[in-house]
């Protein structure tokens, strides 16, 4: 499977959960790097975006409310303690964008921990 047909594939399990949640998805345009073909995609409601990345696996995954932004193992080392892996929580990251920051203000900085 290409790149984006992966995603594609992503989106068919994440697509519900967030459409349910007033996300929009919207592919990006795939390419070809010096580490092979690339494909992305986010999704969007408001100023809110979760965006995904993805070649040989699943790459760069950052979570953006209006100009700030978290990169996903920041965010669940905040979320879960230091050592805890690198898990992928959708829903849950979900109803924290949703319910937590929703005209507030960062919780968490996006420093390293």
């Amino acid at each position: 499977m290409t790149p984006l047909e992966t995603l594609r594939k992503g989106t068919e399990i994440l697509g519900p959960v967030l459409s349910a949640n007033g996300f929009t998805y919207c592919e990006g345009r795939p390419g070809h790097g010096s580490g092979g073909e690339y494909a992305s995609g986010k999704y969007v409601k408001d100023d809110r975006i979760l965006e995904i990345h993805f070649r040989h696996s699943l790459g760069l995954v950052t979570y953006q409310i209006g100009f700030e932004s978290i990169r996903h193992e920041v965010f669940m080392r905040a979320l879960l303690g230091q050592g805890t892996g690198n898990h992928y929580l959708a829903l849950r990251a979900i109803r924290w964008m949703d319910s937590v920051i929703c005209g507030m203000t960062w919780k968490i900085s996006a420093r390293t921990f």
